[in-house]
Protein backbone atom coordinates (compact mmCIF):
# COMPACT_ATOMS: atom_id res chain seq x y z
CA UNK A 1 0.00 0.00 0.00
CA UNK A 2 2.79 2.13 0.87
CA UNK A 3 4.09 2.26 -3.38
CA UNK A 4 0.56 3.44 -3.58
CA UNK A 5 0.36 6.04 -1.46
CA UNK A 6 -0.78 9.85 -2.08
CA UNK A 7 -1.07 8.45 -6.12
CA UNK A 8 -4.27 8.74 -7.92
CA UNK A 9 -5.93 5.46 -9.03
CA UNK A 10 -8.76 3.94 -11.12
CA UNK A 11 -11.14 1.30 -9.52
CA UNK A 12 -13.31 -0.42 -12.38
CA UNK A 13 -16.93 -1.91 -11.76
CA UNK A 14 -16.55 -4.67 -14.48
CA UNK A 15 -19.88 -5.75 -14.97
CA UNK A 16 -21.15 -1.89 -16.03
CA UNK A 17 -18.00 -0.61 -16.58
CA UNK A 18 -17.86 2.49 -14.61
CA UNK A 19 -14.69 3.80 -13.61
CA UNK A 20 -14.68 5.26 -10.48
CA UNK A 21 -11.79 7.49 -9.69
CA UNK A 22 -9.59 7.29 -6.09
CA UNK A 23 -5.77 6.69 -4.11
CA UNK A 24 -4.52 4.77 -1.43
CA UNK A 25 -2.85 6.14 1.14
CA UNK A 26 -1.33 4.17 4.16
CA UNK A 27 -3.74 0.94 5.12
CA UNK A 28 -6.93 2.94 3.14
CA UNK A 29 -8.51 2.98 0.34
CA UNK A 30 -10.76 5.62 -1.00
CA UNK A 31 -13.08 5.29 -3.60
CA UNK A 32 -15.61 7.63 -5.16
CA UNK A 33 -17.45 10.18 -3.05
CA UNK A 34 -16.91 9.43 0.74
CA UNK A 35 -16.05 6.22 0.33
CA UNK A 36 -13.55 4.72 2.25
CA UNK A 37 -11.99 1.02 2.80
CA UNK A 38 -9.30 0.57 5.62
CA UNK A 39 -8.71 -2.52 8.17
CA UNK A 40 -11.27 -1.31 10.18
CA UNK A 41 -13.96 -1.91 7.32
CA UNK A 42 -16.23 0.40 4.57
CA UNK A 43 -17.33 3.48 5.27
CA UNK A 44 -19.71 4.42 3.30
CA UNK A 45 -20.70 7.51 4.46
CA UNK A 46 -24.46 8.27 4.19
CA UNK A 47 -24.94 4.63 3.09
CA UNK A 48 -23.69 2.91 5.94
CA UNK A 49 -21.00 1.75 7.48
CA UNK A 50 -19.30 -1.91 7.56
CA UNK A 51 -16.77 -2.91 10.58
CA UNK A 52 -16.13 -6.56 11.95
CA UNK A 53 -19.20 -8.36 12.45
CA UNK A 54 -21.42 -4.97 12.19
CA UNK A 55 -23.10 -3.46 9.37
CA UNK A 56 -24.63 -0.12 10.48
CA UNK A 57 -27.30 1.69 8.26
CA UNK A 58 -28.41 5.11 9.01
CA UNK A 59 -31.68 4.28 8.45
CA UNK A 60 -32.76 0.58 6.83
CA UNK A 61 -30.58 -2.61 5.01
CA UNK A 62 -31.65 -3.99 2.52
CA UNK A 63 -30.30 -7.27 1.02
CA UNK A 64 -30.14 -8.13 -2.84
CA UNK A 65 -30.04 -10.40 -5.10
CA UNK A 66 -29.72 -10.29 -9.24
CA UNK A 67 -28.15 -6.73 -7.98
CA UNK A 68 -32.02 -5.38 -8.30
CA UNK A 69 -34.14 -7.72 -6.19
CA UNK A 70 -34.90 -7.52 -3.06
CA UNK A 71 -34.55 -10.77 -0.66
CA UNK A 72 -34.65 -9.26 3.07
CA UNK A 73 -34.78 -5.73 4.58
CA UNK A 74 -33.72 -4.68 8.25
CA UNK A 75 -35.95 -1.38 8.77
CA UNK A 76 -35.20 1.34 10.84
CA UNK A 77 -36.99 0.03 13.94
CA UNK A 78 -34.82 -3.13 13.49
CA UNK A 79 -37.74 -5.87 12.12
CA UNK A 80 -36.22 -8.18 9.99
CA UNK A 81 -38.16 -8.51 6.99
CA UNK A 82 -38.62 -11.00 4.07
CA UNK A 83 -40.34 -10.70 0.67
CA UNK A 84 -41.01 -7.16 1.50
CA UNK A 85 -39.33 -3.77 2.75
CA UNK A 86 -42.39 -2.34 4.91
CA UNK A 87 -43.41 -3.97 8.00
CA UNK A 88 -47.54 -4.08 8.66
CA UNK A 89 -49.69 -5.41 11.50
CA UNK A 90 -51.59 -8.46 11.92
CA UNK A 91 -54.13 -9.26 14.76
CA UNK A 92 -52.42 -6.10 16.54
CA UNK A 93 -48.79 -7.26 16.34
CA UNK A 94 -46.42 -5.60 14.03
CA UNK A 95 -43.69 -8.12 14.75
CA UNK A 96 -40.08 -8.03 14.37
CA UNK A 97 -39.89 -10.92 11.95
CA UNK A 98 -41.98 -10.52 8.96
CA UNK A 99 -42.36 -12.96 6.01
CA UNK A 100 -44.75 -11.72 3.19
CA UNK A 101 -44.82 -13.33 -0.48
CA UNK A 102 -47.11 -13.92 -3.49
CA UNK A 103 -47.16 -17.05 -3.12
CA UNK A 104 -47.49 -20.18 -0.50
CA UNK A 105 -44.04 -20.80 -0.96
CA UNK A 106 -42.53 -17.20 -0.84
CA UNK A 107 -44.64 -16.99 2.48
CA UNK A 108 -44.02 -19.52 4.46
CA UNK A 109 -41.65 -20.96 7.07
CA UNK A 110 -39.94 -24.63 6.65
CA UNK A 111 -38.12 -26.08 10.15
CA UNK A 112 -36.26 -28.97 8.92
CA UNK A 113 -33.80 -31.40 11.27
CA UNK A 114 -31.40 -33.32 10.06
CA UNK A 115 -30.23 -35.13 13.41
CA UNK A 116 -30.24 -39.29 12.89
CA UNK A 117 -32.46 -40.95 15.24
CA UNK A 118 -31.98 -39.27 18.18
CA UNK A 119 -35.14 -39.04 19.71
CA UNK A 120 -35.50 -35.47 20.43
CA UNK A 121 -33.57 -34.45 17.49
CA UNK A 122 -37.13 -32.90 15.56
CA UNK A 123 -37.50 -29.05 14.92
CA UNK A 124 -39.23 -27.10 18.34
CA UNK A 125 -41.48 -23.82 17.92
CA UNK A 126 -41.16 -22.53 21.36
CA UNK A 127 -43.38 -19.86 22.57
CA UNK A 128 -41.98 -18.63 25.98
CA UNK A 129 -42.99 -15.85 29.02
CA UNK A 130 -41.45 -14.76 32.17
CA UNK A 131 -42.48 -11.89 34.30
CA UNK A 132 -39.51 -9.98 33.75
CA UNK A 133 -39.04 -6.81 32.27
CA UNK A 134 -35.73 -6.87 30.67
CA UNK A 135 -34.19 -9.40 27.83
CA UNK A 136 -32.73 -12.75 29.92
CA UNK A 137 -35.15 -12.53 32.45
CA UNK A 138 -36.48 -15.58 34.13
CA UNK A 139 -38.78 -14.04 36.49
CA UNK A 140 -41.91 -17.00 37.48
CA UNK A 141 -45.11 -16.82 35.61
CA UNK A 142 -48.29 -17.03 38.23
CA UNK A 143 -51.32 -19.14 37.51
CA UNK A 144 -53.59 -17.71 35.02
CA UNK A 145 -51.09 -15.95 32.82
CA UNK A 146 -50.65 -16.51 29.06
CA UNK A 147 -47.59 -18.13 28.01
CA UNK A 148 -48.27 -18.01 24.00
CA UNK A 149 -50.70 -17.03 21.22
CA UNK A 150 -51.60 -18.93 17.91
CA UNK A 151 -53.20 -16.47 15.56
CA UNK A 152 -55.42 -16.84 12.51
CA UNK A 153 -56.35 -13.21 10.95
CA UNK A 154 -57.71 -12.50 7.39
CA UNK A 155 -58.43 -9.33 5.74
CA UNK A 156 -61.46 -7.90 5.53
CA UNK A 157 -61.08 -5.56 2.74
CA UNK A 158 -59.49 -3.00 4.85
CA UNK A 159 -56.89 -4.51 6.95
CA UNK A 160 -55.53 -7.25 9.13
CA UNK A 161 -56.87 -6.15 12.18
CA UNK A 162 -59.20 -8.57 13.01
CA UNK A 163 -58.79 -12.44 14.51
CA UNK A 164 -60.89 -15.31 12.99
CA UNK A 165 -59.63 -18.21 15.52
CA UNK A 166 -56.59 -18.84 17.77
CA UNK A 167 -54.90 -21.45 19.71
CA UNK A 168 -53.63 -20.06 23.54
CA UNK A 169 -51.40 -21.80 26.38
CA UNK A 170 -52.15 -20.22 29.64
CA UNK A 171 -50.80 -21.31 33.21
CA UNK A 172 -53.45 -23.83 35.12
CA UNK A 173 -52.32 -23.98 38.23
CA UNK A 174 -49.59 -22.71 40.65
CA UNK A 175 -45.96 -22.99 38.99
CA UNK A 176 -42.85 -23.49 41.19
CA UNK A 177 -39.27 -24.76 40.23
CA UNK A 178 -39.81 -27.74 37.75
CA UNK A 179 -43.25 -27.28 37.78
CA UNK A 180 -45.06 -25.82 35.19
CA UNK A 181 -49.48 -26.77 35.35
CA UNK A 182 -51.02 -25.44 31.98
CA UNK A 183 -53.87 -25.06 30.23
CA UNK A 184 -54.92 -25.10 26.27
CA UNK A 185 -57.60 -23.06 24.78
CA UNK A 186 -59.04 -22.88 21.84
CA UNK A 187 -60.78 -19.82 20.20
CA UNK A 188 -63.04 -18.91 17.23
CA UNK A 189 -64.96 -15.52 16.14
CA UNK A 190 -68.49 -15.55 15.44
CA UNK A 191 -69.98 -14.22 12.47
CA UNK A 192 -70.07 -10.40 12.93
CA UNK A 193 -67.28 -10.66 15.69
CA UNK A 194 -63.87 -8.99 15.57
CA UNK A 195 -62.30 -11.43 18.24
CA UNK A 196 -61.57 -14.93 18.98
CA UNK A 197 -64.29 -16.53 22.11
CA UNK A 198 -63.04 -19.52 23.82
CA UNK A 199 -64.72 -22.72 22.70
CA UNK A 200 -62.91 -25.65 24.22
CA UNK A 201 -60.43 -25.65 27.28
CA UNK A 202 -58.14 -28.70 28.06
CA UNK A 203 -56.98 -28.49 31.52
CA UNK A 204 -53.86 -29.14 32.87
CA UNK A 205 -55.52 -32.53 34.27
CA UNK A 206 -55.93 -33.57 31.11
CA UNK A 207 -59.66 -32.86 31.44
CA UNK A 208 -61.62 -30.59 28.87
CA UNK A 209 -64.46 -28.21 28.86
CA UNK A 210 -66.68 -27.23 25.73
CA UNK A 211 -68.39 -23.33 25.60
CA UNK A 212 -71.64 -25.00 25.94
CA UNK A 213 -70.83 -26.20 29.20
CA UNK A 214 -70.19 -29.78 28.60
CA UNK A 215 -66.91 -30.73 30.70
CA UNK A 216 -65.43 -33.54 31.02
CA UNK A 217 -62.83 -33.58 34.45
CA UNK A 218 -60.08 -35.95 34.67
Amino acid sequence: AKFFEGMGANFSNYATKAVYSGKIVGTAATIGLGVTINNTGIDAGSAGIVTAGTIAAPSALTLKYGGTTSAATIDSSGRFLIGTDTGRSAGGVNAQSQVEGTSYQTSSLNLISNAGATAGGVPHLSLAKSRGSSDGSSTIVADGDFLGTIQFVGADGVDLANIAANIQSKVDGTPGADDMPGSLLFGTTADGGTSPTERLKVTSTGGFRFSNGLFDEK
